[in-house]
């Protein structure tokens, strides 16, 4: 049981349960910005809008809201970290993106006690990544960025990839916690003489270029 008292007012809270559905109350009210969570009088690291002198027992205490921190850290701490490897295509290379990956304990808090995940590569988060580019187990390439590029030649000449058919990739992701996490994708190698595909500005460009002859 979680028991708090306001010394002034006498206001009083307890929270029984057991740890982990202690954890569950405070990260589901984090994750889903439950009102509750931020302005009612009755539980422990409440804020009031209706006496601001009771903010003594609400959740403007710098402990109070390190309480939450560490609630909802450690409740994200047991999830694993989310890997995404997209399916890429291209003639001359091919992109790998991992831009929306991210370590769930790894995010950043809002003034509301509220907070957002931070994604790709961080410092208290995601490190790095390996690519087995010819997915036969084997890692092959390490990054520490969250794009790469890697030429078709080098796809076809040492990984074995093919042109006209998908081939597959797996990347793994490892955090600064030690957790790791393996993800499987696919790549398709267009033959050779397709266009890659243009670029919004330069569309943009053309169809100027075509407006001002039509002129």
């Amino acid at each position: 049981t979680c028991n708090y008292t306001h010394n002034r007012t006498g206001h009083s809270y307890s929270f029984t349960g057991t740890y982990d559905q202690v954890v569950s109350t405070f990260y589901n009210a984090c994750r889903d910005n439950m009102t509750w969570f931020k302005s009612t009088r009755n539980i422990v690291g409440m804020h009031s809008i209706e006496d601001n002198s009771d903010a003594g027992w609400n959740g403007t205490t710098l402990a109070l809201m390190l309480m939450r921190a560490m609630f909802v850290d450690y409740k994200l701490s047991q999830n694993p970290i989310t890997v995404y490897a997209p399916n890429a295509s291209g003639t001359n290379s091919i992109l790998f993106d991992q831009h929306l990956s991210y370590d769930p304990d790894c995010v950043s808090w809002n003034a509301d006690a509220t907070y957002d995940k931070v994604r790709g590569i961080q410092p208290q988060g995601i490190q790095f990544f390996w690519y087995d580019l010819d997915n036969d187990g084997d890692l092959d390439v390490q990054s520490f960025n969250n794009t790469m590029t890697v030429s078709a030649d080098t796809l076809i000449n040492t990984y074995g990839a093919e042109r006209g058919q998908w081939n597959y990739y797996r990347v793994r992701a490892k955090d600064n916690e030690g957790v790791v996490t393996y993800k499987t994708g696919k790549f398709y190698l267009n033959p050779l003489g397709t266009p890659e595909p243009a670029s919004l500005s330069l569309l943009a460009v053309g169809a100027l270029a075509f407006l001002r002859r039509k002129r």
